[in-house]
């Protein structure tokens, strides 16, 4: 076998992997969507989903969209991996500490009158 060849078939065999990875967590997402939704009813699953759009939303914040960067300053620098690591950790600490601070403050102005909403809105928030 020439190189090229073993290249492209591992290649190809990892993009499976990836694929059916990916596939695999869809039917999985949709089989638990499911089941959640017939084990709690319309009304308390509505009540998780409005909780968990809340997180969805304000993942984003925490990450901060800089795991493309992360990689490329290891790759740049690599004997300050520590320090990148670290200066990382500190500001998605930051961030999501602000993120739950905030959707506890939308949660106390939109749904004043409804404290389960806000309870497993601020609960769903602190297990992320």
């Amino acid at each position: 076998m020439n190189p090229a060849s073993i290249l492209k078939n591992r290649i190809a065999k990892n993009a499976g992997w990836i694929m059916a990875g990916k596939i695999f967590h869809i039917i999985l997402t949709f089989v638990i969507g499911l089941l959640m939704a017939r084990y709690l009813g319309p009304s308390n699953y509505g009540l998780i989903n409005y909780a968990a759009a809340y997180g969805t939303i304000f993942t984003a914040f925490c990450t901060l969209g800089i795991n493309s960067v992360i990689v490329k300053d290891f790759v740049d620098h690599p004997e300050e991996q520590g320090t990148t690591i670290g200066t990382v950790l500190v500001m998605r600490l930051i961030s999501s500490f602000l993120s739950f601070l905030t959707i506890a403050g939308i949660s106390f102005v939109v749904d004043r009158d409804s404290p389960v909403a806000r309870g497993v809105q601020l609960t769903g928030q602190s297990q992320r």
